[in-house]
């Protein structure tokens, strides 16, 4: 009898509808509600996008497009399933309808370039404690594609297209990602060293000089602790007041899709920092459901399954 594999994508989540904003911050922040200020600072964000961030459609369409290229290289034999963090479908609802199905192994993938005992290893825990139930399943956790040359290839693509305008002094290209508490780095996690090295592989591959781009860290969590630094926003400031800079260019390399973090981390907070010092920001295409996206993520999966 032949094993039975299901894939597992696992991602953040985020609300379909405004109601669902409290329910959803309440989960992130592992039952404990929010303060009204801190809710409404959400709703704010969420309707300074454009109401809800497109992460849900996008989410759905990277899962289809890895699904179906799985499904032709596997004639059927492998099945692909979602399966989020903090919103329905919950991955502890998706374990279930897997095993429901039959199912002998699962090869788990969060939907994150880079990987972190931060965020990382949170989708993998909360599976295998799901799994705990059913052990004839066999779970493998799978892990960052941030090197797949397909996607290498994606950032760089578009650095090179701008070559005009890199190569001026007055131009310096920021790659950010998000950002992690320093005790997360003290403790041997490996993210910083794969966010730095993803920089440098894409500025080698785009023919970017050291002195044309820097890394600064964006989006961190509102806690009392340290978390990894610089700030893009204070990176920008100073390319602008202190090295005369006056184009900006965004490569978020440590995010795959349009969503808060980029539609107003980036093309609102930091254009108003880089605008308001006279400054101008161009922002790179974010991989979304990019054939070299898939490609990245079903190399990554076929390596794992093989």
């Amino acid at each position: 009898m032949s094993t039975k594999r299901a894939v597992l994508l696992m991602a953040f989540g985020t609300p379909d509808e405004a109601e669902d904003i409290l329910p959803y911050y309440t989960h992130i922040r592992r039952g404990h509600a929010p303060s009204p200020a801190l809710v409404a600072d959400l709703t704010k964000r969420y309707q300074a996008i454009g109401g809800l961030s497109p992460l849900r459609q996008i989410t759905l369409d990277q899962v289809r497009s890895v699904a179906d290229v799985l499904t032709d290289d596997y004639n059927g034999q492998v099945a692909v399933f979602l399966g989020l963090r903090h919103t329905h479908p919950f991955i502890e609802e998706v374990i279930e309808t897997i095993q429901e199905q039959g199912f002998d192994e699962i090869y788990g993938l969060p939907l994150a370039a880079q990987f972190s005992t931060f965020s990382s290893n949170d989708y993998h825990h909360t599976a295998e404690v799901a799994l705990e139930a059913y052990p004839q399943i066999t779970y493998h956790p799978v892990n960052g594609f941030w090197d797949e040359t397909d996607l290498l290839d994606f950032w760089a693509n578009q650095i090179r297209d701008l070559k005009a305008l890199t190569d001026l002094a007055t131009t310096k290209v920021i790659f950010s990602a998000h950002s992690l508490p320093m005790k997360t780095i003290a403790a041997g996690d490996p993210y910083l060293d794969e966010v730095k090295a993803n920089a440098t592989q894409i500025a080698k591959m785009a023919e970017l000089k050291a002195s044309q781009y820097t890394l600064g860290w964006q989006s961190a969590g509102r806690t009392s602790e340290p978390w990894i630094g610089p700030s893009f926003l204070d990176v920008a400031q100073d390319l602008i007041q202190q090295q005369h800079i006056t184009t900006i260019i965004s490569a978020p390399i440590g995010f795959i899709n349009n969503n808060l973090e980029i539609n107003y981390d980036v093309d609102i907070q930091l254009r108003q920092v880089i605008e308001k010092l006279g400054g101008v920001l161009q922002r790179l295409e974010m991989p979304n459901n990019s054939e070299a996206l898939t490609n990245a993520i079903v190399s990554k999966l076929e390596a794992a399954l093989a």
